[in-house]
């Protein structure tokens, strides 16, 4: 069951000994058109395996909402794009997005975690690429750099 109320950030860890971050717990759809999922605080260090997505910011402007730990969030259009298509039927995914994973609100958390980008990409089990909604361009380049 979803409230009115907005998502709130948590205060992240920080110690030379434990370097956190979220993880995006994208759930599987369900036959449901809304976005849920849940974040939760991981040391990087000993993160359960995620994958890291890299994709196109494009608009800033926080049109689209999802669910996240019962709550609303309100997210770009490029993002909810991606989240909708890497999601699963059954399982539940893990994802490390910096829209949603760092709080945008927060300069000093900011700083600390694009400091830690790198190792966040490198931790990753694999970075996923979203570059946008495909068409019939995009689909022929992508099978010319197939072949």
């Amino acid at each position: 069951m979803t409230s009115n109320k907005y998502y709130q950030y948590n205060q992240l860890s920080y110690s030379p000994s434990k370097r956190e971050i979220r993880i995006l717990r994208l759930l599987p759809h369900q036959n449901s058109e809304k976005i849920c999922c849940e974040l939760l605080h991981v040391d990087l260090d000993a993160a359960l395996p995620y994958e890291a997505l890299s994709y196109c910011w494009g608009s800033s402007v926080l049109e689209e909402q999802i669910i996240c730990n019962n709550t609303q969030l309100k997210i770009t259009r490029s993002l909810h794009e991606a989240l909708l298509h890497l999601r699963d039927d059954k399982e539940p995914r893990l994802l490390w997005a910096d829209a949603v994973c760092i709080n945008q609100n927060d300069t000093q958390e900011k700083n600390r975690q694009v400091g830690m980008m790198r190792d966040i990409y490198r931790n990753a089990q694999r970075t996923v690429v979203w570059l946008g909604e495909g068409n019939y361009s995009s689909d022929a380049a992508m099978e010319l750099l197939h072949r």
